[in-house]
């Protein structure tokens, strides 16, 4: 700075993250000791650190400017902080008496250090600017001695360079080699599931999958058309050749292979269940069409064909997902060797998710479809300490029967009053005792995906209340009939919230007026069935003192409902339902 001489002259310093404005005064005679911008005789060239976004950081230097007839020259030195430095002595400007000095480290009054840091976890800088600014530094011999130096500091630019292009970011991580089974050990696995399965169906041996529908152990039929899917599953309906009506369900379950469970196939394949899986449905299927009482899926029988999906099934499936839709993966994919799970049912009619309740007498069925299910699932739990654990509107069955309009009685269990028969199906999460002779006392149990407690919606609260009360009570085994009361509650919501309140009629006739104090009864009784079913299971947002439907007042019950059974009793006290 000694061309500045002994006037004062004010010098801004421009940093690449804010302005500093300093005031260097040269005719002083002396330093001050105590500032950290004291002047010496001979001042020590200014430095600039490198700004730590080096994404901004131009491809190329900047040229030199001249000063004093000189051209300012350009260094590297080494900088303490692991990366090289610009350096440039003071350049002049258009604006008279200003010059524009980097910013240096010397400047700041506190040295900030940053740690190194020898590993690069989660977040990659840019490749492509780390290359352009070793590209800048190549384009001048540098001084090997000042190179080594700097490559035992910071390994070097050109090594992190390196670095960053072995860093990769997979969507999938491979599975080991040893999460893989052996080959040999997987094949008598596969086995020894297959012939506990084989024992549970109706026929012992493995069948081909296209004769079988030729075959005569189908019930006979007419014509066959897919009436349904599920995630690990396909539905067929059989219909009467005489009637027309759907008889009988074709429900398809590709059974999980060896090369799909090491998952050595690349191309996109159906939801493929366990032979294990598939055989505990089998086998409480079975079970659960026994209850007295009935109101579960009735057993026909149950296959095991091998070979590829048939042409005619094919067919079908491209009829129903051109006018329903489908979310499935065409099951033409599955190889020659496939082998599937057939279970034959009796046809129970139209899931509650798809069924349209009528205009007229839409809340008579409503409460028919509730006290039903809830009656189903109290026979059951005393004769098998069942829980269903996953009773959501695609589990229930809806078939409509002819109703009695003149019929007086409240009795919603009957269809003569409800005008529709309910029927409880799949059982893959659920939970009983005493499938077979050999195990009376041994529950039989699945443990739920842990991905269903991931879900949005009241559905997946359900999983969630089940789960923490579950595992607050005891453990999954044991029998905890809280969880059918959850279920309860879910359908109860779920049916109030498709119909709207009934409305009087708009002319005087007596049988309309009648029928509208039944609707009125039933939308009511519903409306209290799930109030205090939420006060029972814990609902959140759920008191124990409020207000009826439309200003009515409700008495909560002394104890809580804990099971189906006790839901069906209060009901029976409170007259929805017959005394047994």
């Amino acid at each position: 700075m000694s061309h500045l001489g002994g006037k004062t002259k004010k010098v801004t310093t421009y940093g690449r993250k804010k302005n500093q404005i300093i005031s260097v005064h040269s005719d002083l005679s002396a330093p001050i000791p105590s500032s950290p911008l004291a002047v010496k005789a001979k001042r020590p060239v200014l430095q600039s650190k490198l700004s730590s976004d080096i994404s901004n950081i131009p491809s190329t230097p900047l040229p030199p400017a001249a000063h004093n007839g000189k051209k300012a020259s350009l260094k590297i030195l080494e900088s303490p902080l692991s990366s090289p430095e610009f350096v440039y002595k003071a350049q002049k400007v258009h604006r008279p008496g200003r010059k524009i000095i980097p910013r240096s480290p010397s400047c700041s009054p506190v040295k900030i250090e940053t740690p190194r840091r020898e590993v690069i976890d989660a977040v990659v800088p840019p490749i492509r600017s780390a290359e352009r600014i070793q590209a800048i530094f190549e384009e001048k011999p540098r001084d090997k001695t000042k190179q080594k130096k700097k490559k035992q500091q910071s390994g070097g630019l050109g090594d992190l360079a390196k670095k960053l292009k072995e860093v990769s970011i997979q969507d999938e991580v491979p599975l080991e080699p040893e999460t893989i089974l052996p080959k040999k050990d997987a094949e008598a696995n596969l086995k020894a599931a297959l012939s506990v399965l084989l024992q549970s169906c109706s026929s012992p041996t493995v069948s081909s999958f296209d004769t079988f529908l030729k075959g005569d152990d189908l019930p006979k039929y007419g014509s066959l058309t897919k009436v349904g899917e599920a995630s690990y599953s396909e539905v067929f309906g059989l219909t009467n050749h005489m009637t027309g009506e759907i008889d009988y369900v074709l429900k398809v379950v590709p059974l999980l292979t060896s090369a799909l469970s090491n998952g050595l196939l690349d191309v996109p394949m159906p939801d493929c269940s366990r032979i294990e899986d598939v055989s505990r449905e089998v086998e409480v299927t079975k079970r659960m069409s026994q209850v007295p009482g009935g109101g579960f899926v009735g057993y026909i029988g149950s296959y095991v064909v091998e070979g590829e999906y048939p042409e005619l099934l094919l067919r079908k499936w491209d009829e129903y997902k051109s006018t329903l839709g489908s979310a499935s993966v065409r099951p033409s994919v599955l190889p020659s060797s496939q082998k599937y799970c057939l279970l034959v049912l009796n046809n129970a009619g139209t899931d509650l998710e798809t069924f349209k309740f009528s205009s007229s007498t839409g809340w008579l069925q409503a409460a028919g479809v509730f006290w039903q299910i809830a009656s189903s699932l109290a026979r059951a739990e005393e004769w098998t300490h069942f829980e269903h654990r996953d009773l959501h509107q695609g589990q229930i069955l809806i078939s409509v029967h002819a109703s009695e309009s003149d019929v007086a009685s409240s009795d919603y269990l009957n269809p003569l009053v409800s005008g529709v028969h309910t029927t409880v199906i799949d059982f893959g999460l659920s939970r009983l005792s005493g499938v077979t002779a050999a195990s009376q006392s041994e529950p039989l149990w699945s443990e739920l995906p842990a991905e269903v407690y991931e879900g949005k919606g009241a559905q997946w609260d359900v999983y969630r209340s089940m789960r923490d009360r579950v595992e607050r009570d005891g453990e999954w085994p044991g029998f905890h009939p809280i969880t059918n009361v959850m279920w309860l509650h879910y359908i109860a919501r779920y049916i109030t919230s498709k119909l709207r309140p009934p409305k009087p009629p708009t002319r005087r006739s007596s049988r309309l007026t009648a029928l509208y104090v039944r609707l009125e009864e039933a939308y009511l009784m519903l409306s209290r069935v799930e109030k205090v079913l939420a006060w029972s299971v814990d609902f959140p947002g759920q008191g124990q003192t409020r207000r009826g439907l439309r200003g009515a007042a409700e008495n909560v019950l002394d104890t809580k409902l804990e099971s189906a059974e006790t839901v069906l009793e209060w009901g029976r006290k409170e007259g929805w339902v017959a005394t047994a």
